[in-house]
Parts: C-alpha cells; structure tokens; sequence
C-alpha cells in the first residue's frame, strides 16, 4: 500500500506513465527504491532492484523484437506476423 510521508511516496504500488509505461512495486522518498518491475509500452520489461529510482543490483531483461514474417500468396498478401521473445 502506498503511503504520502513529507509529499513522498512511500511504499509498494503501482505507477502509469503517459507514454503506456508502468511500473509495480517499490517506492522510497517518491522514486522507485527495492524490488519492482517496469512494463514498457514496447512489451520489454525489467524485473529486479531498483535504487534511487535507477536499476541496480540483480534484475532480469525481458526484450520483445518484432519481425514480419514475408509469406505471401499468390496475390502478395502478407498472411503472417509475429514476434520473438530474447529472455
């Protein structure tokens, strides 16, 4: 539960960027401080430690890369897309 201590927030909860990011967990004196983990809007995430509102300590990287997969048929429609995981 997030907590208001001198105009800072204090705790564990959740916080929505205006870009589509968002981060769940930890906070200290208003920055994300412990454990936690950053969703970015580009489905790469981060999960680990955070100090001072920066990563440090361990943590693990999560990154999507989008391809196209070119199959096309016989009128050069695209008939598939996907996306790789590289944990």
């Amino acid at each position: 539960m997030l907590n208001i201590k001198n105009s800072f927030t204090e705790g564990e909860g959740n916080l929505f960027y205006p870009n589509g990011d968002y981060y769940i967990g930890s906070f200290q004196g208003g920055k994300r401080w412990g454990n936690g983990t950053m969703k970015y809007a580009n489905k790469n995430n981060y999960t680990g430690q955070w100090k001072n509102d920066l990563k440090e300590g361990k943590g693990s990287n999560k990154l999507i890369h989008l391809f196209n997969i070119l199959s096309r048929n016989s009128d050069s429609n695209i008939v598939a897309l996907g996306e790789q995981s590289m944990d």
